[in-house]
């Protein structure tokens, strides 16, 4: 089976983007490796800091945090610790939204499956509404 200077041309291009792909993937994980986040008890007694890659940095806690005894503080580090994640998943998710936000898909590779481009399926059905 050949290739047509086309199809070939579509292939180099396709390679281009993956490669250009990785690329800003291993930078935004080299970024997220070296950002540290932290989360927070509703009280702010008790701090955990950690990468946005889930590497652990510190848990700070004040006196406060121990009020009210052993169950009180599991609570609040459960809190902070719910409070990180939820704020690694959303730092992660921007970080990847941006990423591919700058990612150049070559023309002749955006027409490849041959349907209409995303922004045309709202406006028709936009005008089926109206």
């Amino acid at each position: 089976m050949s290739i047509n200077p086309e199809e070939q041309n579509m292939l180099e291009e396709l390679k281009k983007s993956m490669g250009d792909m990785q690329t800003n993937l291993e930078s935004a994980y080299k970024e997220m490796e070296e950002k540290e986040l932290q989360g927070k008890s509703h009280d702010g007694t008790v701090t955990i800091l950690m990468t946005a890659t889930y590497k652990f940095v510190d848990i700070q806690f004040d006196e406060r945090a121990l009020k009210g005894g052993v169950k009180e503080f599991k609570w609040r580090i459960r809190e902070a610790w719910k409070n990180l994640t939820e704020t690694i998943t959303s730092t992660t998710q921007e970080q990847v939204m941006d990423m591919f936000k700058d990612i150049q898909v070559p023309e002749s590779l955006q027409d490849l499956a041959g349907t209409p481009a995303l922004e045309d399926d709202t406006k028709d059905e936009d005008e089926a509404e109206g």
